[in-house]
């Protein structure tokens, strides 16, 4: 499945986290392989991502699901959101950090994200992350949920660059 993000024409894929993760996730969910090699067991499958005030970005939403095995690529033009949505990715699982580039169009304490996860086990996730210094994982209802709760998704990563 390809996913158009914004105003987008030309063909660039993501790189860094978000296509290894999406790579792995192929392997994992479609040839059902598992590699003891790797420094980590990849557990999820992204279902949803919102972009809820974040970056250049308000309300917008990147639905994985339809389309539940496969390699999903995002592609656009030169400044269209991909390494904003790379970064929001990376800060809706680990926390959105105290200094970022990405409060120019919503002011700092109005950041938010929010993901709907699927692990191997068919638990589903849906949380949103808020810019602050704790209390910043939240569940369906605003109220708060323990960074623990990552776990059965993420694994043993704590942290991605």
């Amino acid at each position: 499945m390809v996913s158009h993000f914004a105003n987008l024409k030309t063909v660039r894929t993501i790189v860094s986290l978000s296509s290894n993760i999406f790579f792995l996730q192929q392997l994992i969910y479609n040839r059902k392989l598992i590699s003891t090699s790797l420094p980590f067991t990849l557990l999820m499958k992204i279902l949803q991502l919102e972009l809820i005030a974040f970056g250049g970005f308000t309300h917008t939403v990147l639905d994985f699901s339809k389309k539940p095995t496969g390699l999903h690529i995002v592609y656009g033009d030169n400044e269209a959101g991909k390494s904003t949505l790379r970064r929001a990715l990376t800060h809706l699982l680990f926390g959105i950090p105290e200094r970022t580039g990405d409060a120019y169009l919503h002011t700092p304490d109005q950041l938010r994200l929010g993901a709907r996860l699927r692990n191997q086990q068919g638990e589903e996730l849906h949380y949103y992350r808020r810019k602050g210094r704790k209390n910043t994982l939240l569940d369906a209802n605003n109220q708060p949920l323990e960074e623990s709760c990552l776990n059965p998704f993420i694994g043993n990563i704590i942290s991605v660059t």
